[in-house]
């Protein structure tokens, strides 16, 4: 990195570290600056933060601080008229990756654990049979195809707020046809189709029949808040946790 790359870098690094403070609690982050300057590897190890994660929260904090410490020191040196500060550079290089190298460490672990606690959450919520098909057996009229769509197709709660289309195809068949809202040039789709045989699943069927119903083809959308509230309802109903959301069905769809 030249040393402007290097400005600019730690200009970035600044940002995230107000972020980090508007997010986290008081206290951890004035054990963090007390610990700077001082033997941060001991207030590693004495783990005041509970959790690896944390800890490796607390360690980036302290390499961006380190970072901008290193920048501070060239801008001073530079303004003294020194011109030898190759090593001062070389050193701000060394803080500018390891802060790369954690920080892409920290985000693969986090990404690690989010899926972990997912699967628990999720096989603990399957011990009693399959939750969706109470959530349904409980849904309001209003909420009742919004579950059975993600339940059955596990899309975004944004893609139903924008609108997809359900179709009845022969007999048995299902069509979801879905406008993505999480797609690029080179990921994602913009429209995509599912296709679902309702003798497979019972919940398949009791939306091909709404369907079937409404003339064999039905325009369905309905606001993520919606979404959320029809979710809450039915599980308060069915005595399931209040804490499942439309994403927790995206999720086991994921999983299964």
């Amino acid at each position: 990195m030249t040393l402007d790359e290097l400005r600019q870098f730690t200009a970035d690094q600044i940002k995230d570290m107000k972020f980090d403070l508007a997010l986290s609690t008081k206290a951890d982050y004035e054990r963090m600056i007390r610990a700077v300057g001082d033997d941060f590897v001991a207030y590693l190890r004495s783990a005041p933060n509970s959790t690896f994660y944390k800890r490796k929260a607390a360690l980036l904090w302290h390499l961006r601080f380190l970072l901008v410490e290193s920048i501070t020191s060239i801008e001073e040196a530079e303004a003294q008229g020194e011109t030898n500060i190759g090593w001062r550079l070389d050193q701000a290089r060394v803080y500018a990756n390891l802060v790369k190298s954690v920080a892409a460490e920290t985000r693969k672990e986090s990404r690690s654990q989010k899926g972990k606690s997912k699967k628990v959450g999720l096989k603990a919520l399957s011990k009693t049979g399959d939750f969706r098909e109470r959530l349904v057996a409980a849904a309001g009229k209003a909420g009742i195809i919004g579950i059975l769509v993600l339940s059955i197709a596990g899309v975004r709660p944004a893609e139903i707020a924008k609108g997809l289309a359900l179709k009845a195809s022969g007999e048995h068949l299902l069509e979801i046809h879905i406008n993505g809202v999480k797609h690029t040039q080179t990921t994602g789709h913009e429209r995509r189709a599912q296709r679902h045989d309702a003798r497979r699943w019972s919940l398949t069927a009791k939306l091909l029949t709404l369907v079937k119903k409404a003339g064999g083809t039905l325009r369905f959308s309905r606001s993520t808040d919606s979404l959320r509230e029809d979710i809450k309802s039915a599980a308060e109903r069915a005595k399931l946790p209040l804490t499942i959301s439309p994403y927790t069905l995206r999720h086991l769809f994921s999983a299964d």
